[in-house]
């Protein structure tokens, strides 16, 4: 082989050689930037999920609150509702003591409402006390009737005394012990305050039905 043709063959050699050292760094190149590509993708997704489980939590926290703030106007709305029927409730039933004590049931309502008085008390010397409009509306023999029925239904009385009296206008009687050291209020607003939260609970159960 002549000089010519070995520098010929070398000169393939070294192209060959270069060119497949090219390829190669090309194709090392390629893998690399397909990795970089992918581990960017995947990045990317990963927080293009993370994102979304944010937007999916923010979402359900806020109709969780658009949810608590509705139930929230029921309640109230409900509760202002409940609030303006029972004003009318307990003003009717104003409106309706004076009827009842013109009414054929008060009379013996206020001895019950006396009796048990005494019996809280359970004292022997004892002041009976009613509105000085009992005596129009029941007529001035309350007294001595009021007295006898007493007397009548405890044996321990020793001392009884029924007394019109103009401070008290309610409904019912104030009983105490005749020295006044101790009372028991049985008048019809002081029976309705004792009574008030189960008062709301009646009509807030007829309006709501729980």
């Amino acid at each position: 082989m002549s000089s010519e043709n070995s520098v010929e063959v070398i000169c393939r050699q070294i192209e060959t050689a270069a060119k497949k050292e090219a390829e190669e760094i090309v194709e090392a190149a390629r893998q690399k930037a397909e990795s970089i590509l992918k581990g960017a993708e995947e990045k990317l997704k990963e927080k293009e999920e993370l994102f979304g489980r944010k937007i999916d939590k923010l979402r359900q926290e806020k109709e969780k609150s658009v949810l608590s703030y509705l139930r929230l106007e029921e309640k109230r709305a409900r509760l202002s509702s409940f609030e303006e029927v029972f004003r009318e409730v307990l003003a009717s039933l104003e409106e309706e003591k004076e009827n009842f004590r013109h009414g054929s049931l008060y009379r013996d309502t206020l001895k019950q409402l006396a009796k048990e008085g005494v019996e809280v008390l359970g004292q022997e010397r004892i002041r009976v006390i009613v509105s000085s409009h009992e005596k129009e509306a029941l007529g001035e023999e309350l007294k001595p009737e009021l007295e006898e029925f007493l007397r009548q239904s405890f044996s321990f009385l020793k001392e009884i005394e029924v007394v019109f009296s103009d401070v008290y206008s309610d409904l019912g009687a104030v009983v105490e012990e005749k020295e006044g050291r101790v009372l028991f209020d049985n008048t019809f607003s002081q029976r309705q305050r004792r009574a008030y939260n189960e008062i709301r609970k009646i009509v807030y159960e007829r309006l709501y039905g729980t």
